[in-house]
């Protein structure tokens, strides 16, 4: 189960520092994507095929501009042996990642956001929404 919170800031070279319990959870080789909220998803390598698996399984026609957007920023990467990862300039651009950033831990995967990105979405997350919202999933 990939969790957490962590606070982090890029290098000169576009890296971070990907902590030792995310590292065990996300495996070497990664695959970063963009996020449907202005953040950059991070799979590892075999949570990304078994997602995009159920993506393949779905009507064409409907999931077609998903498959285009998501697809189209996949890029795969490697966490170096000190740890550190470099965010891909497209991705970073997409997500207004610049000298600091957050990663989360969502469970299948993590998300990379920006500050201002993760202050905002924290906002929207209040305790009486999330108590809705597990009420009417039957929580």
């Amino acid at each position: 189960m990939i969790s957490g919170k962590y606070d982090f800031s890029l290098d000169a070279k576009n890296r971070v520092f990907v902590p030792a319990k995310l590292r065990d959870e996300l495996g070497e080789q990664i695959v970063m994507v963009k996020g449907i909220d202005e953040c950059i998803s991070v799979y590892p390598l075999a949570g990304w095929e078994s997602f995009c698996a159920k993506l393949e399984a779905l009507p064409k026609t409907e999931i077609r501009h998903v498959k285009r957007f998501l697809y189209a920023s996949a890029i795969e990467c490697k966490i170096d042996g000190q740890g550190r990862v470099i965010i891909p300039t497209p991705l970073r651009d997409y997500a207004k990642v610049e000298k600091h950033a957050i990663i989360i831990g969502v469970g299948d995967h993590a998300e990379i956001w920006s500050q201002d990105g993760w202050t905002a979405e924290e906002e929207k997350a209040n305790s009486s929404n999330m108590e809705e919202m597990l009420i009417k999933l039957g929580f």
